[in-house]
This record gives C-alpha cells, structure tokens and sequence, in this order.
C-alpha cells in the first residue's frame, strides 16, 4: 500500500483503472513512472489470481481477470516445473475452466512450456497429489477432446519436463476411461511406440 502522503489526483485515478486501461494509457503515451508502476503492480497480482483462480476451479474469477487483463500466456514455477493457467485447470480437471482460457485466446493458452503440458496434465490419473477415479477419468476425457479440437494435437507427442512422460503414456492400464483415451491419442497422432522413463 502506499503511504496515504504520496496519494495524489492521479494515483486515485489510476487505482481504478483495470489492466487494461492502463495498458491503454501507456500506448497513449502516458509514460508516468507512477502509470508504470502501478500497471505493472496491477498486472503481477491480476496475473497471481488468474493462476489461483485456475487451480482452484474458479470460473467466474477466471471470467474476470481475463476481461481485466490478466496474462493468459504467463508462466510460473521454477526451471523444471513451470505452468500455465491452462495447465493448472487440466491438471485439476477443471473443464469449465479449460473451456473458458480456450475461448479467450486458444494459442495463447496452448504454447507448451518446461513443464506439464496441457495434454499430459489432462491425461495424468493424478489431480494435485491425489490419484483420482470415476468421474475424473471422464473428464479426463472431455479435456483431451476439448484440447485437441483447440489445436493441442500438434504437441501430442511432446514429454514434460517434470515426468518425462508423453501424454500417451497416461493411458496404459485396463480400465475403459484409459482405453478410450488412449484410442483418441493414437487418432490424433500419439506414437505408439513411444517408451516410458525408466
């Protein structure tokens, strides 16, 4: 918070700007090192919130912070565990998400980082760190066809950082929800020959 000394007409009038508008008042030329700091500050926290709001399921905070500005592409996480709002809401098999970050910017959502991609996230038995069964699995499945009409196909042979695994590999077992994804990753073009980490 700034000290209530500090506060002048213009920095009351920036703090009800939302991202975007201050965004705008940049590209009009409003180069003020206060316009500045406070769009960037505004940006980081809209940024924060959008990846809480992705992880925890929170589709009317996602509607929000991207009609607010918040950066759909950004990355978080450290050198071999990054992620994205995309990979948050598939690994926590949050649909409703997943639909909402594809209809805002599908390319945006979808770059592949050093991470879990979208697609390996949405194949993995595991929500967080709870292996999940029943109707996770079939929204397992909803993810993967949902991504894959978006265009994540092209990456579908991609292995994540943090498992080394393609998201094919997700599918090996006995149960009909994994049949079923595997037989829609090897349409879509999943090496079945692919080997898993040792």
């Amino acid at each position: 918070m700034r000290s209530p000394w500090r506060e002048t007409a213009l920095t009351r009038e920036l703090d009800a700007c939302s991202v975007d508008q201050l965004r705008q008042r940049v590209l009009g030329g409003d180069l003020n090192s206060e316009t500045l700091r406070v769009l960037a500050d505004r940006q980081d926290r809209a940024n924060d919130d959008l990846m809480y709001a992705c992880r925890n399921g929170d589709a009317d905070a996602v509607r929000r912070l991207l009609a607010e500005g918040a950066d759909i592409g950004q990355v978080h996480g450290g050198k071999k565990e990054q992620f994205t709002p995309l990979s948050w809401a598939c690994a926590y098999k949050w649909l409703d998400v997943v639909r909402i970050l594809l209809a805002h910017d599908s390319a945006a959502a979808l770059k592949i980082v050093d991470g879990e991609t979208p697609l390996a996230a949405a194949a993995c038995p595991f929500t967080g760190s709870r292996l999940v069964r029943g109707k996770v699995h079939a929204r397992s499945l909803d993810l993967l066809r949902l991504l894959l009409a978006h265009g994540a196909g092209k990456d579908i042979n991609a292995r994540d950082s943090m498992y080394d695994q393609a998201p094919i590999m997700y599918t090996l077992g006995d149960t009909d929800e994994k049949v079923e994804a595997m037989r829609l990753l090897l349409e879509n073009g999943a090496d079945p020959n692919v080997k898993a980490n040792s």
